[in-house]
């Protein structure tokens, strides 16, 4: 049996249910509480070869590509699929909905280039951030 952090990418492609082929080229981890609404709409978006990995994400074509969504809720939830995602060859990860808890004065709809991150409480947290 391996430990989590011992798994390959066929490790991973397996436990997702997915074959290389499957795997998102781009990856949206929405920050945000409206998990129904938000995989609905996103099950729309992507019901072309739609795939359901997880309990809260979608993958599937959009324009020709292969694109995948979850709903998260906080730091460690996103690099849980952050994590399993970039190690099956998901290359390009955005994060979009709120992140309130990063300044007081964020802005719902401010948008921010990460360049840096550092560990913080096990998950990955931006140090530097342009705005």
């Amino acid at each position: 049996m391996k430990l989590y952090g011992e798994f390959s990418q066929v490790d991973w492609l397996n436990a997702l249910q997915i074959s290389k082929a499957d795997v998102p080229a781009s990856f949206i981890i929405h920050g945000e509480w409206a998990h129904e609404e938000n995989i609905t709409q996103w099950r729309d978006i992507l019901k072309e070869e739609m795939r359901l990995p997880k309990w809260n994400s979608v993958m599937g074509r959009h324009k020709g590509a292969q694109v995948g969504f979850a709903n998260v809720y906080g730091a460690p939830m996103a690099a849980n699929i952050v994590h399993q995602f970039a190690a099956s060859g998901t290359e390009v990860f955005i994060q979009t909905g709120y992140f309130g808890g990063l300044s007081s004065e964020v802005k719902y709809g401010d948008i921010f280039i990460v360049t840096e991150a550092v560990m913080g409480d096990g998950s990955p947290l931006p140090i530097c951030l342009d705005r």
